[in-house]
């Protein structure tokens, strides 16, 4: 079967699915705008028709179908399966191709809630948003939700199977959207677990970049220094418990490549300048590098306003790194508070750190049935190669 993935060829995500669809005899083809990804995936070039001073807009891929649907059939694609509800599922259903399988991920669904529903903050904490607070661009992003939320709609009903990462955004497609129970599946891509193998270079050298010794353990925040996963929040929450004199752990927050605000990179490098155990890292870490970060980390911080079904938390609870997590239906999911790791009700940076002090407190014991429980739960539910099979089977029944 050949499976043509609409998608960024470079994004983590979509490296990680289509090497794990290989691994279990698929042919992937990735589609996109951006051309050639690391070599590590085949993929093909679509141009788009229309992209205003080089760059992408939502009109590059609604006008852009046409030439995505002459790209698939050239290759002789099967089915197709879009990353990203919007805009890669977009760009997807008006290439007229079938079938289509549209897999949700998370802002995708969550960014566009039906009007009077409730929910994240998403004028100040949306996707888009890198500053935080209400500007222009938050501004803009609302007035033109309903257009967003309209060709979220056309997809997911034109789509022929729909995966959603965590039972929450399933819920979500069925309820908002009116989609039918039958074209809905939980899939959780999950993580390969022959990446985890210690290597001691790298780990000396991850050391070294931070100024750790070799003695100490990391509290990490893996997720970005975006508004939508409140880095700002967490930031305070470490400035609080690095001011109170704690020296036991190395603080670490990733930027995870996205986009920093003025206020964060500002703030974190104050920081850094003021704390020897705290460290910022402005671009993205080598895939490498993470899988080696995770094994040194005692406990992580995940704390985004609305959340589908999180790589940074399953690849942290495999690498044996407790969670420290906000309180949302995504993460009551995977974490059980005071079993499995810590759900902090009202977030906030005082609240945050009052956690981690009470986590720092735990014994060896907890600690060792905690990571027990996380693992196993991992080898059960989400593993690549489970998902990539479950998934091939789908394809082949549509």
């Amino acid at each position: 079967m050949h499976v043509g993935i609409i998608s960024d060829p470079n994004n983590f995500h979509t490296i990680k699915w289509a090497l794990s669809l290989e691994k279990q005899g698929a042919k992937v083809t990735v589609f996109s705008f951006e051309g050639k990804g690391d070599g590590r995936i085949r993929s093909v070039q679509v141009p788009p028709s229309l992209a205003p001073y080089g760059k992408y807009r939502y009109l590059s891929y609604l006008s852009s179908g046409k030439r995505l649907q002459l790209a698939l059939e050239k290759e002789k694609v099967d089915v197709i399966n879009a990353l990203n509800v919007t805009p890669f599922g977009v760009w997807a259903r008006c290439s007229g191709f079938k079938p289509l399988v549209v897999s949700a991920m998370g802002a995708d669904i969550f960014e566009f809630p039906p009007s009077g529903v409730s929910g994240a903050p998403l004028s100040s904490r949306s996707w888009a948003n890198t500053e935080g607070g209400i500007g222009l661009k938050s501004f803009k992003s609302g007035i033109l939700r309903p257009v967003y939320r309209d060709q979220v709609r056309r997809t997911l009903s034109s789509a022929r199977l729909i995966t959603a990462d965590n039972a929450e955004l399933v819920g979500c497609i069925r309820e908002w959207y009116g989609i039918a129970e039958e074209k809905l599946k939980l899939l959780r891509f999950g993580l390969d677990r022959n990446l985890f193998v210690a290597e001691p270079l790298i780990m000396d050298s991850l050391r070294k970049k931070f100024g750790m010794n070799e003695s100490e353990r990391i509290i990490l925040s893996p997720r970005g220094a975006k508004a939508v996963y409140q880095a700002d929040v967490i930031l305070e929450g470490f400035r609080l418990l690095l001011e109170s004199g704690y020296q036991g752990h190395h603080l670490v927050m990733l930027s995870s490549g996205y986009e920093i605000s003025n206020a964060i990179r500002e703030q974190a490098v104050t920081m850094e300048n003021t704390f020897k155990n705290f460290h910022f890292v402005s671009f993205a870490l080598p895939s490498a590098d993470m899988y080696q970060l995770w094994m040194m980390t005692d406990f992580f911080v995940s704390a985004p306003v609305y959340d589908g079904y999180s790589a940074a938390i399953s690849e942290g609870r495999y690498a044996g790194a407790i969670p420290i997590v906000n309180d949302i239906p995504g993460n009551r999911e995977v974490v059980e508070d005071g079993k499995t790791g810590w759900i902090v009700s009202n977030f906030n940076a005082r609240n945050l750190f009052e956690a981690i002090q009470n986590a720092l407190t735990l014994g060896e014991g907890w600690k060792a049935a905690a990571k027990a429980i996380n693992r196993k739960w991992m080898e059960e539910h989400s593993l690549t190669e489970g998902g990539a099979v479950r998934f091939l089977a789908w394809c082949r029944n549509i």
